[in-house]
């Protein structure tokens, strides 16, 4: 069923929200500290956002998917590799990651750049 949905509906706009952004990297860095209750912590707070930024990843992976016009059968397989494979997990949760990073900087320098009243340069 919820193949099904990321199938049919227009899972390649959905993106994780800025906010996560931030205690993702840094519950990662948490997990380096010697306080085992930090590491706890930071460990939960890691999945949450992980799941979240995960999601994102895959957003890109459906848009290009769909760009490419990969059959039904070849995005299915596709999107089973990236959920249970744990490496190609770890790569989409990356790719989410900086993702939402590089949208989010490039939303700032525009707003920047509006208020200052000059037109952002077209990329």
């Amino acid at each position: 069923m919820a193949l099904e949905f990321c199938v049919r509906e227009n899972l390649k706009f959905w993106k994780a929200p800025e906010v996560f952004v931030w205690p993702a990297i840094a519950s990662g860095l948490m997990l380096l500290l010697p306080v085992a209750d930090l590491q706890i912590t930071a460990l939960n707070v890691l999945i949450v956002t992980r799941e979240r930024i995960f999601s994102t990843g895959l957003a890109i992976a459906s848009f290009y998917l769909e760009k490419w016009n990969m059959p039904l059968f070849l995005r299915c397989l596709v999107y089973a590799i990236l959920m249970f494979q744990q490496f190609a997990s770890l790569a989409t949760a990356a790719l989410g990651l900086f993702w939402t990073c590089g949208s989010t900087s490039a939303g700032r320098q525009k707003s920047r750049l509006e208020e200052n009243g000059k037109q952002p340069e077209a990329a």
